[in-house]
């Protein structure tokens, strides 16, 4: 729900949407993260989406670190 929230408050955010896609995955929600997915690709524009060495998704050259 905190997710959900998140991408309610802040539509625009690749980043959110990634977030929510690594949760449905791991809960297998395939059909609410395949669209999460495709919504960080629309968002992300040409920045690259990977996955990083913990198995979540993130934009590249983002870090979850300030």
């Amino acid at each position: 729900p905190i997710l959900e929230r998140a991408a309610e408050l802040n539509p625009q955010s690749a980043r959110v949407w990634l977030d929510l896609y690594s949760h449905y995955q791991r809960s297998m929600q395939l059909e609410k993260a395949f669209h999460a997915m495709d919504r960080a690709k629309e968002l992300a524009g040409s920045t690259a989406i990977v996955q990083d060495e913990t198995g979540l998704w993130r934009l590249e050259g983002d870090s979850i670190y300030p």
